[in-house]
């Protein structure tokens, strides 16, 4: 039985056909130019439901269970960007996300010696766990081991192993962090992990769309299981345009 939240899967599964259809005039997307990757929309997607269950917060708060109990605004941001204070509209969320977004995915692709291959599940489960975690969190640990080592779902299964915080001095395990690796570690070796081969066949840049037997998701949103010699149904990633990503909205 699947562990990803009704409301999570239908948004990535609708973020997925607005990509298969080019991001025209359906779904929370729309192309403009210089897009990020599917899978960077897709880990978005994970990252708002996690950090805020869709919500929109525009007010900074401290995060009590965070490292350093920082500043934080939007879905998850902190740093020197979030000003005490100071109300951040969604369009400000997008302008301080995106670009964290695409470096945990750059992180990524440095690390993991087979990004290229991956599909846009797994590309997506580990960009969230980079954004989540933080780069050094990932470069020493089993998880990188066993995935450069071309073990791919026990990669996966380390995912669960990622759940704790610090809460009054000490390490405790956080539920909220418990749902959302058991989620990622399904997208990782049950929608997107069986194999890699098939990757290899879909664009270069952005993965795969999976059909009904590919080693991902199809668009009816039932998670396929692996048939080596099935194409399934697929359509190439392009994100030669720029989606901006508009308020998402609690289904």
């Amino acid at each position: 039985m699947s562990v990803v939240p009704s409301v999570l899967r239908s948004r990535l599964l609708g973020v997925m056909l607005v990509i298969a259809a080019g991001g025209a005039g359906i779904g929370t997307y729309v192309a403009t130019r210089d897009a990020p990757s599917p899978a960077v929309l897709l880990a978005m997607e994970i990252g708002a439901y996690y950090e805020s269950g869709g919500r929109h917060i525009g007010t900074p708060y401290v995060d009590k269970l965070g490292k350093g109990q920082p500043w934080t605004v939007c879905n998850g941001v902190t740093g020197p960007e979030v000003v005490p204070g100071k109300y951040y509209t969604p369009e400000d969320c997008e302008r301080l996300e995106l670009p964290k977004y695409r470096a945990a995915e750059a992180s990524a692709r440095r690390l993991f010696t087979y990004w290229d291959d991956y599909n846009v599940w797994v590309r997506a489960s580990l960009i969230d766990m980079i954004y989540n975690l933080g780069e050094t969190a990932v470069a020493g640990s089993t998880l990188l081991r066993k995935a450069n080592g071309g073990d791919l779902i026990g990669a996966c299964v380390e995912m669960p192993r990622f759940v704790y915080g610090t809460v009054g001095g000490r390490k405790v395990v956080l539920q909220g962090l418990v749902r959302r690796r058991a989620t990622t570690a399904e997208l990782c070796a049950e929608w997107g992990g069986r194999g890699i081969s098939a990757s290899r066949r879909c664009s270069h840049e952005g993965g795969c769309l999976g059909g009904p037997h590919d080693h991902g998701a199809g668009i009816s949103g039932t998670p396929g299981k692996p048939h080596r010699h099935d194409t399934g149904r697929r359509a190439a990633l392009r994100g030669r345009g720029r989606m901006r990503r508009r308020h998402p909205r609690v289904a």
